[in-house]
């Protein structure tokens, strides 16, 4: 058996299929094309030998198509059929002979093709008797075909969520071959995509991962299969909805002008949000810190506009926009608001100065100010007089002035004030600055004992003047429960008389000594007791008795405010001897100035037994009047008038100055 393809009466060159003969009932199977759709073919079967002759028919899928064989109606008209040229597969030249040179055979005209044919089983049988088998030859169908369908098949969530992952496939139905299959987002080729074919080729899928963005809200999605073979293009289109964070853009009104903005301008901001869904609100920020709503104050939020009333310069800085939406909240870029602004004192800075006479202090006047200052201007005022302070006496820079005041005498103390001027105008306030004399620090006051354990406790006490200048805080605790072994310990505080006592003995009393101390020297002390003996898990506390010193003198010594009314020196010393020592000492104290006493009124006595003098007050009393009197007169008289030059003696002399 053998098929020729073609036409074979038009002369044209054909191709011939060979099969070979089986002893059962099988085939060799061969496929032919590929066809396109709309094709017409002629496929010519030919049965080689057998005898008796045979006859040759074709089904399709084991239904007869055709029985009329062209071989026995050529046969029967004695027609000649006109030469040809058949090629065959094996070797050997090409001969010119009669069609098949009479072999039996029939032709079967198949067409137009339609998809219906693709994979279509044609098989050519040759008979001649009942006793042998027929010989067949199969042949396969093979058609190029466009593509029936193409969809993409999308996420299960209508809309998409911005800078997520999603993978988006594209199926291709009946196209043959498998079709090219491309990507494209708006007029953008995705280059990266997957293609997948099924088993018999009916389906080809190519699939893509897509991040979309917010531009690609409102864009397309396209898929397209392009068949070469079968001349076709089909294409699906998606529109994407995204759904992303809201973008914002914060700027200044069109009608401001940003570089001159002053202290009681109003200023107006406005925000242009984009976003799907739509935005919800806005909201404004300074500085990081939410804006409220406040007509008061002059902040008026209103849609997505801020309007700022009767600008001060706290106002300044960094101004942004927040716009919301249920997918989250976008925040715009930074608008800085430069508000411009007469000088103002700074804030933070020294303003007493503790010296001495002849002492220098340097005095620094710092201002803020928008732009800086461009000059200072100082005055010194006491209770006396005012005084300008000409401009060789200071030195100046961009931020601060600095002079340098040395107080000679009890007037030279008083005030410094310092202005400042830049181009928005003069400082209205000065700064002020107090030159006093500096002096001790007053003791610290109010001490209370916290959060005691039974080493440690926490003592806070608040701190009293500075006597104007930097001060610090010591703290001495001294063991009152071991009168022979004194257990000392001393802390420091540099910025309050706050003080964590620890390391104190287990059962014990201590006395607390607080004392604040600066360059003049240190306070008086502040005095408390703490114990932990027969307390509440012998846990350290304010000791609720009197101190010791109370109890030796009855009180006379107490201290009073939380201080000692006795030095400390004392004080320590009457805690630290034992009674009868203090009862012995006082005892001889006592008779020393006894004995010292008796020898005064002995040398007294024994200097009055000189010469008698008259009366010292008679003297002491003379008149004017008196005086003048003659001498005769006043010689009459029982007690004459007291004469140094005449009557007295060295040692009367003495006794006098001593009167």
């Amino acid at each position: 058996m053998s098929v020729v393809v073609g036409d074979t009466v038009s002369q044209e060159r054909v191709s011939v299929v060979v099969g070979e003969v089986y002893s059962n009932r099988g085939s060799v199977s061969s496929v032919v094309g590929p066809y396109l759709e709309g094709d017409v073919i002629q496929l010519t079967c030919v049965a080689h030998g057998g005898s008796p002759r045979p006859s040759v028919v074709w089904y399709g899928d084991s239904r007869l198509l055709d029985t009329h064989m062209e071989s026995d109606v050529l046969e029967a008209t004695s027609e000649t059929l006109g030469a040809v040229t058949v090629t065959t597969l094996g070797p050997g030249p090409t001969t010119t002979q009669p069609a098949f040179g009479g072999e039996p055979f029939n032709t079967l005209t198949l067409g137009p093709l339609s998809r219906s044919h693709l994979k279509l089983l044609l098989t050519c049988e040759a008979s001649n008797n009942n006793l042998t088998q027929p010989t067949t030859l199969s042949l396969t169908i093979d058609m190029n075909l466009p593509p029936l369908s193409v969809e993409i098949q999308r996420p299960e969530s209508v809309a998409l969520r911005a800078e997520r992952e999603y993978l988006v496939e594209c199926v291709v139905v009946g196209a043959r071959p498998p079709p090219a299959i491309t990507w494209w987002s708006g007029h953008q080729r995705v280059l990266q995509a997957t293609v997948t074919i099924s088993e018999d080729r009916n389906l080809t899928s190519s699939s893509v991962v897509i991040v979309p963005g917010p531009r690609d809200n409102g864009s397309f999605l396209r898929c397209i299969a392009e068949t070469h073979a079968a001349p076709a293009t089909l294409e699906d289109t998606w529109t994407l909805t995204v759904h992303y964070v809201p973008t914002s853009s914060c700027r200044f009104g069109s009608s401001l002008d940003a570089a001159n903005i002053k202290e009681g301008d109003d200023v107006y901001l406005e925000c242009s949000t984009q976003a799907n869904p739509r935005v919800t609100h806005v909201s404004w920020r300074h500085n990081e810190a939410p804006l409220v709503h406040n007509v008061t104050a002059g902040v008026i939020i209103s849609n997505q506009s801020l309007v700022l009333q009767r600008l001060v310069r706290a106002q300044a800085g960094r101004y942004s926009c927040l716009a919301h939406n249920p997918v989250g909240d976008g925040l715009s870029n930074s608008l800085r608001l430069d508000v411009k602004f007469a000088p103002v004192c700074s804030l933070g800075q020294v303003t007493i100065y503790a010296v001495d006479r002849y002492e220098d202090a340097e005095v620094t006047c710092s201002v803020d100010a928008n732009p800086v200052q461009e000059s200072f201007q100082w005055t010194f005022n006491n209770t006396a007089d005012t005084i300008d302070v000409p401009q060789g006496r200071f030195t100046s820079l961009s931020t601060h002035s600095v002079i340098t005041y040395t107080p000679m005498t009890a007037l030279d103390y008083g005030t410094l004030l310092c202005w400042a001027n830049n181009e928005i105008g003069p400082q209205k306030e000065p700064c002020v600055f107090h030159i006093v004399p500096a002096g001790k620090p007053e003791p610290p006051g109010e001490c209370r004992v916290e959060e005691g354990t039974r080493t440690s406790v926490w003592v806070r006490c608040g701190a009293g003047g500075s006597g104007g200048l930097p001060q610090h805080f010591l703290l001495q605790a001294s063991s009152l429960h071991q009168p022979h072994h004194q257990h000392l310990l001393n802390f420091t505080s540099a910025s309050s008389p706050n003080f964590y006592v620890e390391g104190l003995e287990a059962r014990g009393k201590y006395q607390l000594v607080i004392r604040a101390v600066n360059d003049k020297g240190s306070s008086s002390a502040a005095h408390l007791i703490v114990s932990s003996i027969d307390t509440k898990n012998y846990v350290y506390q304010l000791h609720d008795g009197p101190l010791e010193a109370e109890v030796r003198d009855g009180g006379k010594n107490g201290v009073v405010g939380g201080e000692s009314e006795v030095p400390e020196e004392s004080f320590l010393d009457t805690l630290a001897l034992p009674s009868f020592i203090m009862g012995v000492l006082g005892v001889g104290s006592g008779l020393v100035l006894l004995v010292i006493l008796l020898l005064l009124i002995i040398t007294f006595r024994g200097r009055r037994r000189a010469p008698q003098l008259h009366p010292l007050a008679h003297n002491l009393h003379l008149t004017d009047t008196e005086e003048s009197l003659p001498r005769a007169a006043s010689s009459t008289r029982i007690s004459p008038v007291f004469t140094p030059d005449q009557h007295t003696t060295c040692l009367e002399t003495d006794v006098i100055v001593s009167v």
